[in-house]
């Protein structure tokens, strides 16, 4: 159902072919884009208009498409001409192309589940703006723009993940399109759109269609609209209609860079000579009103939630620890009209840090991020541009001149962007210094442009004989890159050495533990995860920003309110993270109902138990803790399922001899239960002999000679547990024994094992 939004696109771009009878399909096609885009974003976030707004919208689109069609055939109207319907079948042809290989396609990135994909989710679960007291958001400021329209997709069609790619590659399509209004042949028409298929692929290490940010659209917007106001002939409305909505729409892309973007478009409409200016004024002033729309709607939207937000969450603390309080929230209309949210956090910075320390280490971390290679395909990505600017200097060598001053002026445009755009990354570093870890996806912004000019001077005059030397050059490299590189695929599929490694992980977490616990709390219950599970760091996140895991579990487990602490289960030192003080006032000022501890880990469940004064925790992997208020006191309670635990079994030391079997084993149960839990406690276990590393143990089926379920232990000094429970339908409780082998199943020959206090548990 999702592809009906573009069958909406479709239908917005013939209603303005309609109306502007001499705009060319390409630039209907892109303006009809970011008049979408206006649209969702003026009711969906100014006015709050949601659910009526996404129908309106989408059906709109889709209404005018019909009704165009049967009034045409009625009046046998043929508004369209045989190069437009060429058009619209390329059109058509390249989206589909997109949604084939989006297939499967998911989040691979941080920014994907801390913004660019959790605003959408917010808006689409809850059906109100994303900046309320309730939501536990880190990042509210950037515009989005982008996520109204993937909202109004969402709610109009059904959620799926993938329908929040489909506007960024409208937005690919529409800039290729557009360019296609210049192309003088029909050939040349076709293997341009077909080309950018492989364009993309030459961001593959930052940028995909599959990348759920702005960065992509941001450089393409700009890079193809600035192409336009070179390549345009006239300064009429069909002319300049694309320019003045790219100038609207890039300050809400990007709030910094976008805004530079838009400056540097108006400013080409003061410095052309097409025509003079005294004629181009009111373009002039349009463009203007529009970067003042932009920036400052955004900025009251912005900073009235947020000041609205703050009042009710000092009110809600205080209901929730019992107090009184008083509801007269006054608003502030200085704060209002006080533009860009982030002006104050730069100019506070500013005053607060070393420029040449800071500039320094942006640029230190930049050469790590190019010499580490921690972007996948960065080497790859930087060949390949380079060698695309090779072909284009052998390209102006070889064109006529008409073609040569235009590409020249492009190319002084894009050249002074890129000075000032990378000039405001390094300014950017004092509001927001963890650019300095991204910095190829950040300044590559700029590539965008530069390459999107080579393709459609290749084949903007395809008949010219000279281009075929270059045009064979650049299929050889795209071929060259999808043999050896591979970046087009990995630019587009969705496998699991691009997953986002911390969601991989909270998935995990979520189906084996969390999920069944969190879906018996209330909605409107607040929730507190304490993830101390050893593989959170020592399997997945290698040390690695723990704030990925905090944004997965808050993405994936909404509309519960999720609150994350991540700790280092390597790092004994960290356990004294928190005093009850100041556990204290993490619970009041998230208002916290429910505490969920997930742990394997002894050393981490000890000191809860010490924490929350409890007389005892039975070792979970997921305990579950009541938080209630008495007499301005916060409470814990342990109201974990099941939590009781019988010893069953105590053995001080058990030694495994060495032997000639493969498979020599001790019992240490002669009769396992089913739908009874049971637990495995080890305290200490040595290796005298062997090369075993692990331990196995065994639940074992000797009526069938099956295994049913097993763990290893690692040979270590370090307390190890293991938790389990029979539940399969099809096992006969009638001959299941818990088996402990000298180092694993099937290799145990010749290992000596010495394993000390072995605790045997079970429920009752």
């Amino acid at each position: 159902m999702g592809i009906c939004f573009f069958i909406s696109l479709l239908g917005y771009t013939l209603l303005m072919k309609r109306l502007l009878l001499n705009i060319k399909i390409g630039s209907a096609f892109y303006s009809a884009y970011l008049g979408m885009l206006l649209c969702s974003y003026i009711f969906v976030i100014i006015f709050n208009v949601y659910q009526p707004a996404a129908y309106i919208i989408l059906y709109v689109g889709i209404v005018s498409l019909i009704a165009i069609f049967v009034l045409s055939f009625i009046k046998k109207d043929k508004f369209l001409l045989k190069q437009d319907i060429k058009m619209i079948i390329g059109i058509i042809g390249l989206l589909g192309l997109f949604i084939y290989l989006l297939a499967d396609g998911v989040f691979k990135s941080h920014d994907a589940y801390s913004f660019w994909g959790r605003v959408a989710k917010e808006l689409y679960t809850f059906d109100k703006f994303y900046i309320n007291p309730e939501s536990n958001m880190s990042h509210t400021d950037y515009n989005p723009i982008m996520e109204s329209l993937q909202y109004c997709i969402t709610k109009t069609f059904g959620w799926k993940e993938k329908y929040l790619f489909y506007p960024i590659i409208a937005c690919v399509t529409a800039c290729f399109t557009m360019l296609c209004d210049f192309i003088k042949t029909f050939w040349g028409k076709v293997l341009f759109i077909l080309m950018s298929l492989c364009c993309i692929t030459f961001f593959g290490s930052t940028f995909s269609t599959a990348f759920l940010g702005a960065d992509l659209c941001l450089g393409l917007i700009f890079g193809t609209s600035a192409i336009r106001f070179v390549y345009r002939e006239d300064d009429n409305i069909t002319e300049m209609l694309p320019i003045l909505l790219s100038i609207l729409i890039l300050p809400a892309i990007k709030l910094y860079t976008g805004l530079l973007f838009s400056v540097i478009l108006l400013a080409l409409m003061i410095l052309d000579k097409i025509e003079p200016f005294y004629k181009k004024k009111q373009y002039l002033l349009i463009g203007l009103v529009c970067i003042l729309f932009m920036q400052f709607s955004w900025s009251v939207v912005y900073n009235y939630h947020i000041q609205k937000k703050n009042y009710a969450i000092e009110n809600n603390i205080k209901e929730y620890m019992g107090e009184e309080y008083e509801d007269n929230f006054h608003l502030s209309i200085k704060n209002l009209v006080k533009g860009n949210p982030r002006n104050d956090s730069f100019l506070n910075s500013i005053d607060n840090n070393d420029i040449t320390d800071n500039v320094n280490a942006l640029m230190n971390q930049t050469l790590n991020v190019f010499n580490t290679q921690e972007l996948y395909g960065v080497h790859l990505t930087v060949i390949q541009t380079f060698l695309v600017f090779i072909l284009g200097i052998l390209y102006l060598r070889w064109t006529d001149k008409g073609q040569k001053e235009r590409i020249s002026k492009c190319i002084k445009i894009f050249g002074i962007s890129i000075v000032l755009y990378v000039g405001g990354m390094f300014v950017t570093y004092f509001v927001e210094p963890g650019t300095a870890a991204e910095p190829i996806r950040y300044i590559g912004i700029v590539a965008i442009p530069i390459i999107v000019l080579f393709y459609f001077s290749l084949f903007f005059n395809f008949k010219n004989k000279r281009n075929k030397n270059i045009l064979f050059l650049t299929i050889l490299i795209m071929i060259l890159n999808i043999r050896y590189g591979g970046v087009i695929t990995k630019a587009y599929k969705a496998d699991d050495s691009q997953g986002y490694i911390y969601a991989q992980y909270t998935d995990k977490q979520i189906k084996n533990y969390i999920d069944e616990v969190v879906m018996q709390f209330g909605i409107d219950e607040r929730i507190l995860l304490i993830d101390a599970y050893d593989d959170n760091f020592q399997n997945y996140i290698e040390g690695k920003n723990i704030t990925g895991i905090s944004f997965s579990y808050q993405y994936m487990l909404l509309p519960r309110r999720i609150n994350v602490l991540v700790e280092d289960c390597q790092n004994i030192n960290s356990l004294q993270m928190y005093t009850m003080n100041e556990f204290d006032e993490i619970i009041k000022n998230e208002r916290i109902h429910k505490i969920l501890l997930l742990s394997n880990d002894y050393n981490r469940i000890k000191f809860y138990k010490s924490l929350f004064g409890f007389d005892e925790i039975y070792h979970n992997i997921l305990t579950i803790v009541d938080v209630h208020v008495i007499d301005g006191e916060i409470k814990y309670t342990n109201i974990t399922p099941n939590t009781k635990k019988t010893k069953m079994k105590e053995i001080s030391q058990l030694v495994l001899k060495a032997s000639n079997d493969d498979y020599y084993f001790e019992v240490l149960c002669d009769e396992i239960e089913l739908e009874k839990e049971y637990g495995v406690e080890i305290e200490v276990i040595e290796k005298e002999v062997g090369e075993a590393e692990k331990v196995e143990v065994i639940v074992y089926d000797f009526t069938r000679e099956l295994v049913i379920e097993k763990h290893e232990f690692e040979i270590s000094n370090k307390r190890q547990e293991w938790f389990f429970e029979i539940k399969n339908d099809e096992i006969e409780n009638d001959n299941l024994q818990l088996l402990i082998y000298a180092g694993t199943r099937g290799s145990t020959e010749g290992n000596s094992i010495i394993i000390k206090n072995i605790n045997l548990y079970h429920s009752p």
